[in-house]
């Protein structure tokens, strides 16, 4: 005990043991904010990973379900309303659903809404950035191969007006320091396809 203007105060023991994430572990809304920051956190292993596009919706299945349905668990365990067990596979009415039946305040779901559209922008970026490499590794093969030029490279690629679904008008930046106009066609079997034109 402290003394504080002649009265004896108690003071608080803190354990040094004690987790310093105890507030969060404790929490009965945990899993439900675990689930609304997921598809910022899946989108930051998807860009350090270098996932492939065609792949990284498993990435944010698997932790959206499995947050959901601990969500759930949850909430029956705290005797709380539960949506029905259908709507864990889908995220967004889940998460609705669940602050609607237990009279919560919905900023939950709009931070959803953000982080999902911001982890859509990474993906999207990462996207890019895979088709720009290998049009770029495609451009370097053609000029070497089509053009017998051997002593020129494909250094960068930008994608810059996409023309029609997976179709795109786009540079390519060369070790000469010229930049030629290219299209770029990624077709349904993933495939990526670059014409150049004749120099």
């Amino acid at each position: 005990m402290n003394e504080v203007d002649g009265k004896a105060v108690k003071q608080e023991q803190i354990d040094p043991k004690e987790s310093p994430f105890k507030y969060f572990q404790e929490h009965p809304d945990r899993y439900l904010w675990a689930l609304c920051a997921a598809p910022i956190f899946c989108a930051i292993i998807e860009l350090l990973t270098g996932i492939p596009p065609t792949y990284s919706f498993i990435l944010y299945i698997i932790p959206n379900i499995a947050l959901s349905l601990l969500d759930e668990k949850e909430l029956k365990k705290t005797d709380r309303v539960t949506p029905a067990h259908w709507m864990v596979l889908i995220v967004p009415i889940y998460i609705w659903q669940r602050l609607k039946l237990n009279k919560q305040d919905k900023k939950v779901f709009i931070g959803w809404v953000v982080a999902f559209i911001f982890s859509l922008f990474i993906s999207n970026m990462i996207n890019d950035g895979v088709i720009e490499d290998e049009a770029c590794n495609l451009v370097t093969d053609i000029v070497h191969n089509q053009f017998y030029n051997k002593s020129v490279d494909c250094v960068g690629v930008t994608l810059d007006k996409e023309v029609k679904d997976g179709f795109y008008k786009a540079t390519a930046t060369l070790t000469n320091g010229n930049d030629i106009d290219i299209t770029v066609d990624i077709r349904k079997d993933g495939q990526i396809y670059v014409q150049v034109p004749n120099q």
